[in-house]
């Protein structure tokens, strides 16, 4: 029987992912976004991996979480992470909270955290599809609800992104990070959310078009 492996850089992503793998804990991982990641050509996006974004983190010691130091934020932080056969790829950090200044029905804000992607494996799209995983899995939620979705990016590349999905640079926090919002008041986050599948669906193609072009037969 054939078998599959990746070429150079994947293969080194792929050895990232696989010693992640062995330190999870994925009773409460389950598939979600099914409509887009069906599983069936290996591809599968998971909902509660934050063990295994956490193992990502370890590997990039320098990142800095929203939650660090907030106990109370830290209970609502969840994680995507994007399965190539099980073994983990990238991963990315959000939150959904209530903000007490604010009345119903808008008066949850969301918030995307960290977004992971080994070095190895950049370049195919893969934060930006991260990017939008968490922002439609935070409107098919809670949308009717959210009067904004915001990022601190922390570089130019994500922040560009960022506004190709329609945020706005809101302030500038430091020379390093810029905050980036996507306003929802008075928007029909509906008509937002069909936007983001979309945009989902085409992403996806294209990392596993990506993708399918790095595997050779071994």
């Amino acid at each position: 029987m054939a078998r599959f492996r990746f070429r150079t850089p994947w293969a080194t992503a792929l050895r990232l992912g696989r010693m992640i793998k062995s330190g999870e804990h994925r009773d409460k991982d389950k598939g979600i976004l099914t409509d887009v990641f069906s599983g069936d050509d290996g591809f599968r996006l998971e909902q509660g991996g934050l063990d295994t974004y956490q193992g990502f983190r370890h590997q990039e010691p320098n990142l800095v979480s929203i939650v660090d130091g907030k106990p109370e934020m830290a209970k609502n932080l969840d994680a995507l992470v994007f399965r190539i056969k099980g073994i983990p790829i990238g991963a990315v950090s959000y939150l959904v909270q209530r903000n007490t200044h604010k009345s119903p029905p808008k008066d949850f804000y969301g918030r995307i955290d960290i977004v992971i992607v080994p070095g190895s494996a950049r370049g195919a799209g893969l934060g930006r599809l991260l990017l939008l995983s968490a922002n439609l899995v935070m409107l098919r939620g809670h949308g009717s609800s959210l009067y904004s979705i915001s990022c601190l990016a922390a570089h130019p590349a994500v922040a560009a992104v960022l506004e190709s999905m329609g945020y706005t640079p809101a302030r500038r926090e430091n020379t390093s990070f810029v905050h980036e919002e996507l306003r929802l008041e008075g928007e029909d986050w509906q008509n937002l959310e069909r936007d983001f599948s979309i945009r989902l669906r085409q992403s996806f193609q294209q990392v596993r078009y990506s993708l399918r072009q790095q595997i050779v037969n071994g």
